[in-house]
């Protein structure tokens, strides 16, 4: 069921935990690897001014890391873009 989450809904669910917060949030982590949330992360930093980071993203970033293979823009939103 997971897997079949929009991811439009996805983003709409991030973006309304940020307004809610009683405090300043530094990042936002979309947790779950069966969540499609590839698509939204570089559309939700640009909204919400923050880092935004899910399980599949830093997994695919850790991996390249070891491989010594991470390059700026080789993936989904800031974390990728600070590698280097």
């Amino acid at each position: 069921r997971v897997a079949r989450t929009d991811p439009a809904s996805i983003a709409q669910a991030g973006l309304q935990l940020v307004a809610e917060a009683d405090a300043a949030i530094d990042g936002l982590f979309l947790s779950c690897t069966n969540l499609r949330t590839l698509s939204v992360i570089e559309p939700l930093e640009a909204r919400l001014g923050i880092p935004v980071l899910s399980s599949n993203q830093v997994l695919a970033w850790h991996l390249l890391t070891l491989l010594d293979k991470a390059a700026p823009g080789s993936g989904p939103g800031r974390l990728f873009d600070a590698t280097g």
